[in-house]
C-alpha cells in the first residue's frame, strides 16, 4: 500500500485552522463549547464515513477490513455521543480523549502491517495526546475547554511550522536551497 503525502500547503492549512480555533478556546471558552462540539461532531461523521468506505474497499482483505471497520463504528459511536448528550467541557474532553485514543491505536495497528515507523511514531504520539488530555484537566484542576484551547495552539503552531519547514526541504531539494514559500 503507497502513502500518500499531504501538500505542505494543506499541513499549513490544517495548522492555522487548529491555531485559530485554539484562539477562540482560549478567548470565549463558553460560547466556543457549542461551536467546538458542532465542528467535531462533524469531523467524527466525515471520518466514520471515510473509515466505513475504506472498510469496503478492503473487503476482502481482512487486515485492513476489520481495523477500518471498528474504527468507523467507533467514530459514529462517538458522533452520537456528541449528538445525543449534552455538551459540557468535561463531556467534550472525554469524547476528544477518546477520538485521538483510537486513532492511535488503529494507526499502531496500520503502521505495524504496513511496516511504517514513522507512522508507529506518530501514532504513539496521538495516543499519548489522548491520554494526556483525558488526565491532565483532571490532575491540574483546569477547565477542559481550556486545556484544550492551549493544546490546539501548541499543535498549531507545531503543524503550521511542519508544513513550511516541508516546504523549505523541498524547495532545498530543487531549487539550490532557496526557499521558495509564495
Amino acid at each position: 500500500m503507497k502513502e500518500k503525502i499531504l501538500p505542505w500547503w494543506l499541513v499549513s492549512a490544517t495548522g492555522l485552522v487548529i491555531l485559530a480555533a485554539g484562539i477562540y478556546l482560549l478567548v470565549s471558552p463558553q460560547t466556543s463549547l457549542s461551536a467546538l462540539t458542532f465542528l467535531l461532531a462533524v469531523g467524527v461523521l466525515g471520518f466514520s464515513i471515510f473509515n466505513f468506505a475504506k472498510a469496503y474497499s478492503y473487503r476482502s482483505d481482512n487486515r485492513y477490513f476489520v481495523p477500518f471497520l471498528v474504527h468507523a463504528m467507533l467514530d459514529a459511536v462517538l458522533f452520537l455521543l456528541l449528538v445525543i448528550i449534552k455538551s459540557s467541557p468535561a463531556l467534550l474532553g472525554v469524547i476528544l480523549s477518546s477520538w485521538f485514543i483510537i486513532f492511535g491505536l488503529f494507526g499502531l495497528i496500520h503502521a505495524r502491517q504496513d511496516e511504517n515507523k514513522s507512522k508507529a511514531r506518530v501514532s504513539a504520539l496521538l495516543l499519548l495526546i489522548g491520554i494526556a488530555l483525558i488526565l491532565l484537566p483532571f490532575l491540574l484542576s483546569i477547565d477542559h475547554v481550556l486545556f484544550l484551547g492551549i493544546v490546539s495552539i501548541l499543535i498549531g503552531v507545531f503543524r503550521t511550522a511542519q508544513g513550511i519547514v516541508y516546504k523549505v526541504k523541498l524547495d532545498g531539494r530543487t531549487s539550490g536551497g532557496r526557499a521558495n514559500l509564495l
